[in-house]
């Protein structure tokens, strides 16, 4: 049975600007986890079963609340005029904004929402300017692909800089990293652990100065 954002009409009367498609009758918008918290977090699938066209915005630096999940930060961006009994599809990349806070597992269906919270601007500027950073100068990955550089060390600096209960330290990271590889059931010795911390953690630390 689909979960879709017509349970949260109520609430979603105050959206305004491009998120106004979002709570158009007859529109059905459905999330399903990944089983991620960083990088492609939700499979977003929009229909429109009224009878105009709509415009369905999911703009960058969108954050998707969840009276139940963690909130996410969203990177991707997508811009779509759905006619009468059509749908679309998009892979959401983004970054959870709780580590305590579950997310959808993996074929999960949850009701997301986007919020105008004031709450959320410093996780969002940390997204904003890790994406800057990236293309100019460009971070370091040593370890690690580009991309899974890319999201391991965003995600850490959200997390620093939002949420009094998110890790906010290279000891924090080294620990997530250690944890990761056992849940893996892949063997990591403590150096290779710290030296992929250090690798992360040299441009969260690089991007986190640009935030002063």
């Amino acid at each position: 049975m689909k979960v879709v954002l017509l349970a949260f009409l109520l609430c979603g009367l105050c959206l305004a600007g491009p998120y106004d498609a979002w709570t158009e009758p007859g529109v059905e918008v459905t999330f399903t986890g990944t089983g991620l918290e960083s990088g492609h977090v939700l499979d977003m699938n929009v229909r429109n079963n009224g009878k105009t066209t709509v415009a369905f915005q999911l703009p960058q630096l969108t954050v998707l609340d969840s009276t139940s999940m963690a909130p996410i930060v969203v990177e991707s961006k997508g811009g779509w005029k759905i006619p009468p009994g059509a749908e679309v599809s998009h892979q959401v990349i983004g970054y959870s904004l709780e580590q305590s806070k579950p997310g959808p597992r993996r074929g999960e269906q949850t009701v997301y929402l986007p919020s105008e919270k004031t709450d959320f601007a410093t996780a969002q500027l940390a997204l904003r300017k890790s994406l800057e950073f990236q293309r100019s100068p460009g971070f370091q990955a040593t370890v690690l692909s580009k991309e899974k550089h890319k999201t391991l060390v965003t995600q850490r600096l959200i997390w620093t800089v939002y949420g009094p209960r998110n890790p906010k330290t290279p000891k924090a990271l080294e620990q997530d990293l250690a944890a990761a590889f056992q849940r893996a059931g892949e063997s990591a010795n403590a150096a290779t652990v710290q030296a992929l911390a250090a690798s992360i953690w040299q441009d969260v630390a690089r991007v986190y100065n640009t935030l002063k």
